[in-house]
């Protein structure tokens, strides 16, 4: 009997002694952090919570304070798994997939959202948001979910969709669920999205009218073929600047006279947003510009100036992100003045003219291609 109460006693001594020793090896938030801090690795923290039995309440701000301390994910998630024993411990989310898992099995939508706040921010992209509202996840667990989410590398959306998509149908649920497709993204520069700053290269090809203007008729000369071509920048969706090279030629009703224009002039054209794939652009230019009347015995005639000007105006569609296709009017007006030059066929002789000379003003109609390089 007297060994029988010695036995007791001793136990009764160190089970007070054994739960001292456990409770005194338990880790709180704030060890965990300093232990991180003060170089102990990731596997040695979780292997002593483990060992020691350290429960955790978790809240958004804890979290947080962890992530912002350095403290890796692994370290908080095994945090989050280790509640007090009264309290059903948090499921772990860390990607868009877990959402669908936890909304397919019937979780509260109030308990997502909490476990998604009680735990590390994690990856997740637009398509996997759009996917779970069309699994009929509910509003408030998407919003938890963007507000916790990371910037995923876009790359691996389409696989990390289908990854939630197979996932989702393998969970078993009965639920009948709206399936809709996911939202289209409009290349570049269609469907109302900015043009990139980079170069362009264009051409037209149309027709080439000449237009009266004060004394010089064009009675005799009807119209011809025009062809240009532009090389510039484009600043903005709104600005570009192009070199435009012009050439233009005339049918005369004079047997034996052929008549022919060429300019050359930096044109600065606006572009305007009438819908997601329609663009008019008017345009200002400035430069050189000449007119030349030859006959078949060799002798010629030719006119040129470097201050003439042009008005263009475009109606542009967007056939793709890189090339649009165009109506375009473009009017070249003159001074009355530049340079004369007249070529008997031996030499060429030339003068200024003053303002005593009227040329006649041209204007082209053509269809214009641009082709844009990002």
């Amino acid at each position: 009997m007297r060994h029988r109460l010695k036995v007791l006693l001793t136990a009764l001594v160190l089970v007070p002694i054994v739960f001292a020793s456990t409770a005194a090896l338990a880790l709180t938030k704030d060890d965990v952090i300093q232990m991180y801090q003060g170089g102990v690795s990731a596997q040695e923290i979780i292997r002593q919570i483990r060992d020691s039995g350290s429960t955790f309440v978790m809240t958004e701000a804890d979290v947080r304070e962890l992530t912002v301390a350095g403290v890796p994910n692994s370290v908080v998630a095994e945090m989050t798994m280790h509640p007090p024993q009264d309290v059903e411990p948090l499921p772990v989310v860390a990607s868009a997939s877990d959402i669908a898992r936890l909304h397919a099995a019937g979780e509260p939508p109030e308990r997502i959202t909490e476990a998604i706040e009680a735990n590390p921010p994690f990856g997740i992209t637009r398509d996997e948001l759009e996917l779970l509202r069309a699994s009929g996840v509910p509003d408030v667990v998407i919003a938890a979910a963007a507000r916790r989410a990371l910037d995923a590398p876009s790359p691996s959306s389409r696989t990390r969709r289908a990854q939630l998509q197979r996932e989702w149908d393998s969970a078993g649920s009965d639920r009948r669920t709206a399936r809709r497709d996911p939202p289209r993204r409009h290349p570049r520069g269609a469907g109302g999205i900015e043009h990139r700053a980079g170069f362009s290269l264009a051409g037209a090809l149309g027709v080439n009218l000449c237009v009266k203007d004060d004394g010089a008729d064009c009675d005799v000369i009807d119209p011809g073929i025009a062809l240009d071509a532009s090389i510039g920048y484009r600043f903005s969706q709104w600005v570009s600047l192009m070199l435009d090279l012009g050439y233009g030629g005339y049918s005369l009703d004079a047997d034996g006279l052929s008549a022919t224009a060429f300019s050359a002039m930096a044109t600065l054209r606006a572009h305007l947003r009438l819908t997601p794939q329609l663009d008019f652009s008017p345009g200002f230019g400035f430069g050189f510009a000449s007119w030349k009347l030859s006959d078949d015995f060799g002798e010629s005639f030719s006119w040129s100036t470097p201050l003439a000007y042009k008005l263009t105006f475009e109606l542009s569609y967007r056939m793709s992100d890189r090339t649009d296709l165009g109506f375009q009017i473009a009017i070249i007006a003159h001074p009355d003045n530049g340079d004369v030059c007249y070529d008997d066929g031996l030499g060429e002789f030339c003068e200024e003219t003053g303002d005593n000379v009227n040329v006649a003003e041209r204007m082209t109609l053509g269809l214009r291609v641009t082709h844009r390089f990002d």
